[in-house]
């Protein structure tokens, strides 16, 4: 193996580490993105449900995109 092959195989290592780590970063932000998402359905339904109970109505909903239809699934708001 010459120098400069040792030199590319250096790099792609270094490349796939810094790959795994972006992926990792991703992995985690998208986690937290989830449970930030949870945490307000939450929250927007026990509103909702606070002001029906209060015999009012809820202000109406504006439409929902396609794009976030596909990760909301029991809209009851």
């Amino acid at each position: 193996m010459t120098t400069q092959q040792g030199n590319a195989i250096k790099r792609l290592e270094a490349r796939v580490q810094r790959q795994e780590e972006d992926s990792e970063r991703q992995r985690k932000r998208i986690g937290d993105q989830d449970a930030t998402i949870g945490y307000l359905l939450n929250r927007v339904r026990g509103l909702a449900a606070f002001i029906r109970a209060s015999k009012l109505e809820p202000p109406p909903a504006e439409p929902m995109p396609d794009r976030v239809r596909a990760y909301i699934q029991h809209i009851d708001v």
